[in-house]
């Protein structure tokens, strides 16, 4: 069953024309959806002229009344008249109030368009970092080294053995198209060493490997998740999580045990850095 979100997606032409073309095949068999977007796409026909100009001018409401007023009164129009004017500030009010709600879904549905177009990114680069676990003994890409001295190495570390995917992007925000959006995994110290994220079978899928820039709770300067409050991670196994707490059982996966954004204390302590971010000082 396709939901409201989805058919505002398709009335707003939100979608990558693949997810389009899948939506539009379910809806062939749904009546009542086919029912609902056209309702919705006739409630937006009128928003078409000023799609271009989403955020009203400061003042809209105060000046149209203002302007109503003046013109009634030079019009002198008689007391039998006000209930006309009356009927339109309602009018006029009531329209500025359905542009606030269609603003504000729109912004909401962007929003999480942005989220599923990164997951779709992250589940893309899952692939390469895969490829790259079945050709190195389950050994993930590591950082700290002369060839990627930072976590935003990665990447580097990827397309030097050929595993950078065809299709993704260094960062699922468009303002930072020419550097990396992500955090990555530090690795952890092992004895007087630091070794890199490991694909154990074991544990795999409880450990992080990759995550959008951390949001506020993670309490880690820099800059933070494109998603709000949430942010997405994805782990060595490959599988994909939306969450809202950077706490995984009783570990800060951005900072490690020490409160530092550097390698973890042990294989238990898992912490993923911001592009810049080195296992070491």
């Amino acid at each position: 069953m396709i939901n409201n979100d989805e058919l505002l997606g398709l009335a707003l032409n939100g979608f990558e024309p693949v997810e389009r073309d899948a939506l539009r095949a379910k809806l062939a068999d749904d009546t009542a959806a086919k029912v609902n977007l056209a309702r919705i796409e006739k409630l937006l026909a009128p928003l078409a002229a000023d799609r271009d100009h989403p955020i009203p001018p400061a003042n809209l409401v105060q000046d149209t009344l203002r302007k109503l007023d003046a013109s009634l009164s030079e019009r002198r129009m008689p007391a039998a008249s006000a209930g006309r004017w009356l009927e339109l500030a309602v009018a006029a009010s009531i329209g500025l109030v359905a542009f606030g709600l269609v603003a504000t879904g729109l912004s909401a549905f962007q929003a999480r368009q942005q989220k599923y177009a990164c997951q779709n990114n992250l589940h893309t680069m899952a692939v390469g970092f895969n490829d790259y676990a079945e050709t190195h003994n389950n050994r993930l890409p590591k950082v700290g080294t002369p060839t990627a001295p930072n976590a935003g190495g990665f990447q580097k570390v990827l397309a030097e053995n050929n595993k950078w995917p065809e299709g993704a992007k260094p960062a699922c925000d468009p303002s930072l198209t020419d550097n990396i959006g992500y955090t990555y995994s530090l690795g952890h110290h092992e004895g007087n060493q630091i070794v890199g994220p490991i694909r154990d079978p074991k544990t795999a899928a409880y450990t992080p490997l990759l995550a959008d820039f951390p949001n506020a709770a993670a309490g880690v300067p820099g800059p933070l998740s494109p998603h709000g409050s949430g942010f997405n991670l994805l782990f060595a196994d490959g599988h994909l999580i939306y969450t809202h707490s950077p706490i995984l059982g009783e570990d800060n996966i951005f900072l490690n045990k020490a409160g530092k954004q550097q390698a973890g204390l042990d294989a238990q302590d898992a912490v993923l850095g911001h592009p810049q971010a080195k296992p070491t000082d």
